[in-house]
């Protein structure tokens, strides 16, 4: 259904990042903290650092491509999740992670390259002044408490924000917002709405959790949605009319064949009594 109508960002290289410290300091502190496990891992984190998400059939093609340089006989599914694995054990401890997320439409398994350390973040940021992360928060702000969980906002009602935060020219904020979808923090859909991305929903997963809550029959004030099925956040998908329950649409898709009422003992709604979760 949404496939359509998101349009997916590319992350080159020299993207930018809410990192706290500078890429090149990244860099270097991955560097050394995997000199002990070899080439063959500096060169996959390096890789996953610089495209920041990628496809998880593309990435196992990469492994699959290294174990062969490296005379590596494993599987390549296999190899893939030991190289993660080894990774991700050096470098949690300097604050990023490598973490597996699916597309909320498609259910595609994604790798991302995430900061664990949103706290610091916001406070020491080198990649946006701080107006820019004003502007940015105040963003997500709008996104995430949109009506009827359209979790959206209008690429205008955007701007002329922007414009007032950041207290400067139209055009700046044109940039900002430029640079915020190309650096992947939001994505812009076909009906010219800003949505958040997959990366964004992954690394500020915490402070989102935190800030706005999940609705909950114990939490009736809380903004965001978790799916029934997979229990990550859902900003695209389906929630029954008649509670919090909610899901993704691949997630709805294989639920609803095997059950006809909602998974909450405390509704008595059918489950295919549903609203649109997402921009429509």
């Amino acid at each position: 259904m949404w496939s359509h109508v998101t349009r997916h960002v590319t992350f080159p290289p020299s993207a930018h990042s809410l990192y706290i410290e500078p890429v090149f300091t990244i860099c270097k502190s991955v560097t050394k903290s995997m000199d002990q496990y070899g080439e063959i891992h500096r060169i996959l984190v390096t890789y996953v650092r610089a495209v920041r998400t990628v496809p998880a059939d593309v990435l196992t093609r990469k492994a699959e491509i290294l174990g062969a340089k490296f005379g590596l006989e494993t599987e390549p599914q296999v190899l893939l999740r030991d190289l993660i694995s080894t990774i991700n054990v050096n470098i949690e401890k300097l604050g990023f992670k490598i973490d597996v997320v699916r597309d909320q439409d498609t259910s595609v398994v994604r790798y991302v390259f995430v900061n664990t350390r949103f706290d610091e973040f916001i406070q020491g940021c080198t990649a946006y002044t701080p107006a820019e992360l004003d502007a940015i928060k105040h963003l997500i702000d709008s996104i995430v408490e949109s009506r009827e969980y359209a979790y959206s906002v209008l690429y205008a009602m955007a701007k002329q924000q922007t414009t007032a935060v950041l207290k400067q020219r139209t055009s700046d904020a044109v940039v900002l917002l430029r640079r915020l979808v190309e650096d992947g923090w939001f994505e812009m859909t076909d009906l010219d709405r800003m949505v958040l991305s997959l990366l964004c929903l992954a690394e500020l997963r915490t402070y989102l959790d935190d800030k706005y809550g999940v609705l909950t029959d114990s939490d009736a004030q809380g903004k965001l949605l978790r799916c029934n099925v997979c229990e990550e956040l859902a900003t695209m998908g389906r929630k029954c009319r008649g509670c919090h329950v909610a899901f993704h649409h691949k997630c709805y898709t294989v639920y609803e064949r095997g059950h006809d009422q909602c998974p909450n003992g405390q509704c008595r709604e059918s489950i295919r009594e549903t609203v649109v979760v997402g921009p429509n």
